[in-house]
């Protein structure tokens, strides 16, 4: 029996429209959604499950996605985004389309109520926040296979963002004070009047107060996600500053992925002493900015894979 035959006799069954409920197989402690392109399969050529089961909700159909949104709250930082819903996208939809469907699931939290021109989606990698959709952007040029997740941001003033404009997310540290302020974004309008690493020097400058003489710069390793919290033994003796007097690599400024992060610092503000409690603190970092663990370290491997390992 395909699927299709099986999903109508549990419509009469339960006495709800194929549409509005969705099937699901579970092996183990996963399931797998039987979407449309699965509805021609006969039970015997589905991977193998455990049981059957079905749920109340929209069943995707031909070129839809489920995806996973969640609420990014800069403000927020140290707490982990919040997963808002599994939201079901059409590959036609548009970026504005896709404002209307997250602005809708804003609502269930209060005061958020919101205007469309108040919220900002952009691609989630790992933790990190990755481009931003522009209204334009057609859902299936976001992502190469059709799934992923989303990132929804609520604004403090409308986004009028062009497609010349980039955001940079930025931490100021402060070694006087030790403290790495919250994360904030810039945005750049790169209209090529000026060399690009000039336009960045001037937006960093104008957006934290320090004298472009003054002002040195770093982008975290990669291997360290966002929030980008390091440790401020790693802030102040481990990373290499660069400041914008010399000739300046345009590789460090990768604008147009809407992922440039940069930390900032003033070159003649005092950095205070570390602590002996601090230096102790730092050698049970577990983020040691990039750095593998040593061959010396001894863990544990488990495989979680179904098959035996290699």
């Amino acid at each position: 029996m395909p699927l299709r035959g099986l999903s109508k006799k549990l419509q009469k069954e339960i006495n709800v429209e194929e549409k509005n409920f969705i099937m699901f197989g579970v092996c183990g402690n996963e399931e797998h959604e039987y979407t449309y392109s699965s509805r021609n399969t006969v039970l015997e050529q589905l991977e193998r499950f455990d049981y059957m089961k079905t749920r109340i909700g929209h069943r995707l159909g031909k070129s839809e996605s489920r995806i996973p949104l969640y609420l990014l709250d800069l403000a927020d930082y140290k707490r982990a985004p919040r997963h808002l819903a599994d939201i079901v996208l059409a590959s036609h939809m548009t970026g504005f389309e896709i404002k209307e469907v997250c602005r809708t699931e804003l609502e269930s939290i209060p005061g958020h109520n919101l205007d469309t021109s108040l919220i900002r989606i952009r691609k989630k990698k790992g933790s990190i926040p990755g481009r931003i959709i522009r209204d334009s952007t057609k859902y299936r040029d976001i992502f190469l296979l059709p799934n992923g997740e989303l990132y929804v941001q609520v604004l403090r003033v409308p986004d009028n963002l062009e497609d010349n404009d980039h955001t940079i997310l930025v931490r100021h540290w402060h070694p006087s004070r030790m403290v790495l302020d919250q994360p904030f974004e810039l945005l750049l309008d790169q209209d090529h009047t000026q060399k690009l690493e000039t336009a960045i020097g001037h937006l960093l400058s104008s957006g934290t107060g320090i004298d472009l003489q003054n002002l040195e710069y770093v982008s975290p390793d990669p291997d360290v996600e966002y929030p980008y919290d390091l440790h401020p033994v790693v802030l102040q003796e481990k990373l290499s500053w660069g400041n914008f007097k010399g000739a300046i690599s345009r590789r460090l400024f990768i604008i147009y992925t809407d992922q440039c992060t940069i930390i900032v610092r003033d070159s003649t503000e005092t950095a205070r002493e570390l602590t002996p409690a601090e230096r102790r603190d730092y050698s049970k970092y577990h983020l040691d900015y990039g750095v593998s663990p040593r061959k010396s370290e001894q863990g544990l491997c488990i495989n979680l894979a179904r098959t035996p390992p290699a």
